[in-house]
């Protein structure tokens, strides 16, 4: 309940920022040396929290933790055009039903592969049991993620598979077998019916 109320928080702060076209990333909420200016972004929680029926504090908290989030957005991006290592995000839903989130670094000329093993790391899981989802789209693991056209801050989707896909197209091989032997034996047992019928 708490980090859903965090979340909506986040939600009407970037929302009034945008409306004023107020970036904290910038003077006079951040001094040339790249720190939070606190007095400034107290001023503005005291300024903001009352406006949309927030405690000061909890407004100052949500104003630091979108300025960090932008503040390290930023340096993704510049590292990403100095390296062309991208910095994506991950969603992996949990059996709970909730999502772990987490960042990754990636160079977008790896193939889909390369960061399904990344995850599978992270997560302590086998990669090939993992299928990722960027924009309604499969990665897919042989392509290069810049053709994907993969990039910088890009969101993507962890979904954790029963069986790989090779232990799947083996168990469905095997499905096929079986229900192929079934059908043929069906067919046997109606024929010698069929033909004890007629003697």
């Amino acid at each position: 309940m708490e980090l859903l109320q965090h979340e909506n928080r986040l939600i009407q702060l970037r929302a009034k920022l945008n409306e004023r076209g107020i970036k904290l990333w910038e003077n006079p909420y951040l001094t040339s040396e790249r720190n939070t200016n606190g007095a400034e972004m107290l001023k503005l929680a005291e300024q903001l929290g009352p406006e949309l029926g927030i405690p000061t504090d909890l407004c100052l908290e949500g104003l630091t933790a979108l300025q960090r989030n932008a503040l390290e957005k930023l340096q993704a991006k510049d590292e990403f055009q100095k390296t062309g290592v991208a910095t994506v995000r991950i969603r992996a839903p949990t059996q709970t039903g909730s999502n772990r989130e987490f960042d990754m670094k990636v160079k977008i000329t790896e193939q889909g592969s390369h960061l399904c093993e990344l995850i599978g790391q992270r997560l302590s899981l086998d990669a090939r049991k993992i299928k990722l989802v960027c924009s309604g789209k499969i990665i897919s693991s042989v392509r290069s993620l810049q053709e994907q056209k993969i990039t910088n801050g890009a969101t993507i989707m962890a979904l954790v598979l029963a069986h790989s896909e090779e232990e799947a197209k083996r168990e469905c091989s095997t499905y096929d077998r079986v229900h192929k032997i079934r059908t043929d034996a069906e067919m046997l047992i109606n024929e010698n019916d069929s033909s004890n019928f007629l003697s």
